[in-house]
């Protein structure tokens, strides 16, 4: 089939499918959320970077690193709780959304609380981390509104949502903008961080109240509270698994080698995150795709499956190259000079690339087959392995110990647990196949 052809008839079906059509139309705006935050994050980053010099810069990461590990035990892994139950029971919708909002108005409470509280008495050698800490710590006290993007994207309404962070994300970003070319201090940032997430809740609350009633129509139910809790609890571990696996490695570094070693990681680990997210977006696009044909020709599925899997596979060699030839010349004239010692860690992180490449459909197939516990399983187990090599890599291989320790783990938990487990030793050959049945 043409390439011509084939557009017409995916167009076709998108036509006849209202369902698909829905998804696609979803995929879109978030597709245009991921872009922004991408092209206008990183250049906002790098003009931070180049402004505050690696020691500073590394203080901002550190703080930034800091807050996201505290805020995940907030989450209480209500999102794709929320979303469900809202889908399934939409008589319920006001007891769901307003048993959330409570839920998560006590926990985001409590995480400031224990964010203030770490920041004091862990011993960090830089009062001005403290204090940056406990300034971005104020953000949780908005998260409550979070249950609103849920909300919206329960409803395939993402638009709404796109509209409100990037909004705030884009009035931000000329703040940033404005304190740059004023000279102010790493503090104010904090600050910056702050006055986003309380824009961006405002406009949450403006969408909601345009497009889908009152928020005084909440109400809260004892019986939904406790399905909420009982029903996150597996995804909570899960999301503070992954936060674990992406963010302490950066605290690790500011407390065994200090903040500019952090400003250093920070810029390979924002070069190594595009293609990181834009696969992540791609995948989670097929998701709806991968639960149908699975349905329907378990067969077809393991082919389909196999067929991507190595063009992922390939994608990721392809990346490699381009990091080997080009990742000096994107941190020079992205981050300055002054960041160039990035580049060996950016490097070992783009071997780990394979890996994630490779392994990218396994959570969608165990999500598929109804293998939660060992997504579960793995994930814990990754965050472990995680910090337990950071503190002996870092401590023996400073930065690169710590890119060492992240590609390790991605071998583990994407491809190497895989032969462990009899729910996964079918997708483990297909990985491994995937490394030498292509041909170009």
């Amino acid at each position: 089939m043409g390439f011509g052809k084939l557009c017409q008839a995916v167009t076709a079906r998108l036509i006849s499918n209202q369902g698909l059509v829905d998804i696609f139309r979803n995929f879109a705006w978030l597709s245009i959320d991921r872009v922004i935050q991408l092209v206008v994050g990183l250049w906002i980053t790098a003009w931070m970077a180049r402004y505050l010099g690696p020691e500073q810069f590394g203080i901002w990461n550190y703080a930034f690193a800091f807050v996201a590990l505290i805020g995940a035990f907030s989450s209480l892994g209500l999102d794709t709780i929320v979303m469900r139950d809202v889908v399934q029971r939409p008589a319920l919708k006001n007891q769901i959304l307003g048993s959330a909002f409570v839920i998560k108005i006590i926990s985001s409470v409590a995480a400031l609380l224990l964010c203030v509280l770490l920041a004091h008495l862990l011993p960090l050698k830089n009062q001005l981390v403290k204090f940056m800490i406990s300034v971005m710590g104020l953000s949780f006290l908005v998260q409550a509104f979070d249950v609103i993007d849920f909300y919206f994207k329960s409803q395939m309404r993402s638009q709404y949502v796109v509209f409100a962070r990037n909004a705030a994300f884009l009035a931000l970003a000329l703040v940033k903008i404005g304190l740059i070319l004023r000279g102010a201090p790493v503090g104010a940032f904090a600050w910056a961080f702050v006055l986003e997430a309380i824009l961006a809740a405002i406009l949450l609350i403006a969408c909601y109240r345009a497009r889908s009633g009152n928020l005084a129509e909440w109400k809260i139910e004892r019986r939904v509270t406790f399905n909420l809790l009982k029903s996150g609890w597996p995804f909570f571990w899960a999301y503070i698994s992954s936060i674990l696996y992406l963010r302490i490695d950066q605290v690790m570094i500011g407390q065994l080698l200090g903040e500019r070693s952090v400003g250093i990681y920070s810029v390979a680990m924002r070069i190594y995150d595009i293609p990181f997210s834009m696969l992540v977006l791609l995948t989670s696009a097929t998701f709806p795709k991968i639960i149908e044909l699975y349905d329907r020709d378990k067969e077809l599925f393991f082919k389909r499956y196999a067929q991507v899997t190595t063009l992922y596979t390939i994608a990721s060699l392809l990346l490699l190259a381009v990091f080997f030839c080009l990742g000096k010349t994107a941190i020079s004239l992205l981050f300055g000079p002054a960041y160039l010692e990035a580049y060996p860690a950016l490097l070992v992180l783009s071997f780990g690339l394979i890996f994630v490449y490779n392994g990218m459909l396994r959570s969608s197939y165990l999500s598929v087959s109804h293998n939660e516990k060992l997504i579960l399983t793995t994930s814990l187990f990754s965050a472990a392995l995680n910090i337990v090599l950071n503190y002996f890599l870092i401590r023996a291989y400073g930065i690169v110990g710590s890119a060492i320790a992240t590609l390790v783990t991605h071998f583990v938990a994407l491809f190497l647990s895989n032969y462990f487990f009899e729910a996964t030793k079918r997708i483990s050959l297909i990985q491994l196949e995937a490394f030498y049945k292509f041909k170009f």
